[in-house]
């Protein structure tokens, strides 16, 4: 084979080479972009089904909205119902009953004289006045001031057991009293009782004062010409 031949199959070789890689780069440029049109079309479906999606599921969202606000609207139009039952009108159809007047206890103007009344208020007057006071200093002292209003027994209780606050070094100030009838009485021929309710100021042991209502039934008993009291309950219904 001549030289000619040669460099004739070469070229010729050499140009089929090239025309075949220059085909492969357009086939593979026209498949990109093919894939890239392909994967945008499918974005922009995705996107218009998850906008749709998204408007059915508002509308569902709104509907469900209404239907509570109708609901709500009619459960106000319902009328109220009364605690009382249906057949109940109203109050004015509730008649007070008779009160008894026999059934009540006396007041004290029909059970005592006027004296026994004025002499007994007195003296659980002054001894509440007396013996509401207390510090943890001395015990003992008002219990002491207060020995004339107070039967022998009952001065000897409290002397033997005082109410102690000297744990908590508080002091207790009498300020004022209302005496009161009670609403039980004492039956005829054992005495009589009175109520005091007690405003006094406390004073704790970082020397804060503070106000304190207190309520104390007052049982007496008539001694000699004068009356003393025999015992007495603090904060207790009267």
């Amino acid at each position: 084979m001549s030289d000619k031949v040669k460099k004739i199959i070469i070229y010729s070789t050499i140009g089929l080479v090239s025309m075949v890689l220059i085909l492969g780069l357009i086939v593979g440029k026209w498949n990109e972009q093919k894939e890239a049109s392909e994967e945008k079309g499918l974005d922009t479906e995705t996107n218009e089904i998850t906008h749709r999606y998204d408007e059915e599921k508002e509308d569902n969202t709104k509907e469900s909205n209404d239907e509570k606000d109708s609901n709500f609207e009619k459960e106000d139009e319902r009328p109220e119902e009364s605690p009382y039952g249906e057949d109940y009108d109203g109050y004015e159809e509730i008649i007070p009953g008779e009160v008894d007047e026999s059934e009540l206890a006396p007041s004290y103007d029909e059970m005592y004289d006027a004296d026994t009344i004025k002499e007994s208020k007195k003296t659980a007057e002054s001894f509440i006045k007396t013996f509401y006071n207390l510090t943890d200093e001395d015990l003992r002292k008002y219990i002491k001031k207060s020995k004339k209003y107070m039967t022998d027994e009952l001065y000897e209780e409290e002397i033997e057991s005082p109410e102690n606050v000297q744990a908590d070094k508080m002091k207790r100030k009498f300020i004022e009293a209302e005496m009161i009838e009670p609403n039980k009485k004492p039956p005829e021929g054992e005495g009589i009782i009175w109520v005091a309710r007690v405003e006094g100021k406390i004073t704790d042991i970082h020397n804060k004062e503070s106000g304190k209502t207190d309520i104390y039934i007052m049982y007496l008993e008539q001694v000699n010409d004068g009356w003393k009291i025999n015992d007495y309950m603090v904060n207790m219904p009267f």
